[in-house]
């Protein structure tokens, strides 16, 4: 027995090498290649300065896909406005971040959302901002040299856009409502106004009663009424309560109701948008306890 236990033993080791090239098991030679890793596409820089209109400059710098714009200029007869914008770009070149004004003139929506998307050639960015109550377009081309011609041709275009606008509007007007208008060198100086045109010609579109005739004192009228002291256009004579008040229009009284009087006081001057309507007479007792009558205003909503 010994001896055939030794013959066995020196089989199996003489038969280890054999073993060991014959080919792996089959389960171990299934191994499937991983495909090579695609290296990442890079990030789209955009840092350097943009224009926006002729007489506004985007200065961007960018870490990454962290973005900031910065950019300040005047509006003529409104003042000064600055902005910041801080934004993400990815590897397609989309661009979105939200703008702040830390400065702005009276009115202005102080934020602002904005998405685009960056030109094949990235030289322009074309997109959306929306802001509460309003929307528009904007497009940044690289500041070049060349850009200042194009940006001459646009504008004359978006200008020439808003007087037909303006002249449209005033066509639907009877004659009689066209001699109440204001000089329209009025209207016009919100073109030269430095990057206005976009936002004005939108609010046009928006809102066309707001190029109405002045508010005539008569019932029936309807009208705007246009600033008379800067840009307010009322002043309170007397705060009756939260929503109407005695204030005075050119040489006349009015009663105006239907409007927030809360913020104000008496002799304020006051900005009231928007159209009005003359609804009727009114007769109320003053102070000293005599009757007057004054004609009732009302927003025409």
């Amino acid at each position: 027995m010994r001896t055939l236990a030794r013959l066995v033993i020196i089989t199996v080791i003489g038969m280890l090498p054999l073993m060991l090239l014959a080919d792996p098991p089959a389960a171990e030679s299934q191994v499937v290649a991983k495909p090579a890793t695609q290296p990442a596409k890079a990030l789209p820089s955009i840092a350097g300065k943009w224009q926006e209109a002729s007489d506004i400059v985007v200065d961007v710098s960018q870490t990454g896909a962290i973005w900031t714009a910065r950019c300040s200029y005047t509006v003529l007869d409104t003042g000064e406005v600055r902005w910041e914008m801080k934004g993400t770009i990815d590897p397609q070149g989309k661009i979105k971040g939200v703008l702040r004004h830390t400065v702005a003139p009276k009115g202005w929506a102080l934020l602002q959302t904005r998405e685009g998307q960056l030109s094949t050639d990235g030289d322009a960015i074309t997109g959306s901002a929306k802001w509460k109550d309003g929307k528009a377009d904007f497009r940044w081309v690289r500041d070049a040299v060349g850009n200042q011609d194009r940006f001459a041709s646009e504008r004359r275009a978006k200008q020439a856009e808003i007087i037909s606008q303006i002249t449209r509007n005033r066509k639907q007007l009877d004659s009689q409502q066209r001699m109440s208008l204001q000089p329209l060198g009025n209207e016009n100086s919100i073109l030269t106004e430095q990057g206005g045109l976009e936002f004005e010609l939108a609010e046009i579109r928006k809102h066309p009663q707001d190029w109405a005739p002045t508010l005539k004192l008569e019932v029936g009228s309807v009208g705007r009424f246009y600033p008379a002291a800067g840009k307010d256009n009322i002043q309170v004579v007397q705060i009756v309560d939260g929503q109407n008040m005695i204030a005075k229009f050119g040489n006349s009284q009015i009663w105006v109701s239907g409007v927030d009087t809360s913020t104000w006081a008496d002799k304020n001057w006051v900005y009231l948008p928007g159209l009005y309507r003359v609804v009727s007479n009114k007769t109320y007792e003053t102070a000293a306890g005599s009757m007057a009558t004054v004609f009732l205003v009302k927003p025409d909503r």
